[in-house]
């Protein structure tokens, strides 16, 4: 259900709008001359680069050692 709120309201009660919008997906704010406009909430964006965390039995040691190896290669 979209709630619809007054240009008025939304002047003096912005913030309370916006947690409605949060919660409910989106408000509706009509104008006295009759303008609609919708505030929407966005889904979070997230990393395309969804990966599981990787799980090395590798030192700290034997990872500098084979970044400096890669290094000195290029």
């Amino acid at each position: 259900m979209t709630l619809t709120y007054t240009y008025a309201d939304v002047r003096s009660n912005f913030s309370e709008i916006l947690e409605k919008a949060r919660e409910l997906h989106e408000v509706l704010i009509q104008a006295e001359d009759g303008v609609r406009f919708i505030i929407k909430l966005l889904p979070e964006k997230k990393p395309d680069y969804n990966l599981p965390p990787a799980t090395l039995d590798l030192s700290r040691d034997e990872i500098v050692s084979f970044v400096r190896e890669t290094r000195m290669r290029q």
